[in-house]
């Protein structure tokens, strides 16, 4: 029996390496998982990116997006009114999931103010990336983290979200990080009820990192009832 699919979509100013401690984890509960790097030199090249990767198989995948992640698979994911390629299901955790024109509250968390948003370059400190990314993470993970963090085009990170995102074609899950400090859980549920489920886990922004096992647990239970549709 093939393992199902799962596309990992990072957030913003991360890479591919921080699914690294999650990998695994998905692996020892039999799911297949795929990393996209995404090159933050255009939303339209993030998209691209999503799409290669969809392409490299023929079989049905499922796409995760973290955080800013959210934005890039409802954008990457949708064509021509329909799912693309091989798009079965989508997975936002803590993501931004937001539909033209629809108001999100995200003034409840302490981070998101804390991000520099210069005229040409979007960053966030090490400090308080440690605070707001990494606050269930032990020390030494949180520092392996923010030391590989990247700056990135503010055009890309402040972009409108897809007229018709792909979660209006494709089914769709939440997951709800309850101790996140960068996008409030009231925020994430607002955009949660845009999608076909939801679901919660006690973690910080970085469920990945922090307490990658439970995140695997959920993710499998989400891929395995989405295969059975």
């Amino acid at each position: 029996m093939t393992q199902p699919r799962l596309l990992l979509v990072h957030g913003a100013f991360h890479g591919a390496w921080c699914w690294n401690r999650l990998e695994p984890e998905l692996e020892r509960l039999g799911i297949a998982p795929e990393t996209v790097e995404l090159p933050f030199t255009s939303t339209e090249d993030d998209v691209a990116a999503v799409r290669s990767a969809i392409d490299s198989s023929d079989e049905g995948v499922a796409v995760l997006g973290h955080s800013f992640g959210g934005a890039v698979i409802s954008a990457a994911t949708v064509a021509g009114g329909r799912p693309y390629g091989s798009t079965t299901s989508l997975i936002f955790l803590t993501a931004f999931m937001i539909a033209s024109g629809q108001s999100v509250d995200f003034s409840g968390a302490p981070g998101m103010a804390d991000i520099q948003i210069g005229e040409e370059t979007a960053s966030i400190g090490a400090e308080v990336a440690e605070s707001v990314f990494y606050n269930r993470c032990s020390s030494e993970d949180a520092d392996w983290a923010t030391a590989q963090l990247r700056t990135m085009p503010t055009s890309v990170l402040i972009a409108p979200p897809p007229p018709s995102p792909a979660w209006q074609v494709v089914p769709s899950s939440y997951i709800i990080c309850t101790d996140d400090r960068i996008i409030s859980p009231s925020a994430q549920e607002q955009m949660a009820e845009n999608a076909d489920t939801a679901c919660r886990i006690d973690s910080d922004h970085s469920p990945f990192l922090s307490c990658p096992r439970e995140l695997a647990e959920i993710l499998s239970g989400i891929v395995s009832n989405a295969g059975s549709n």
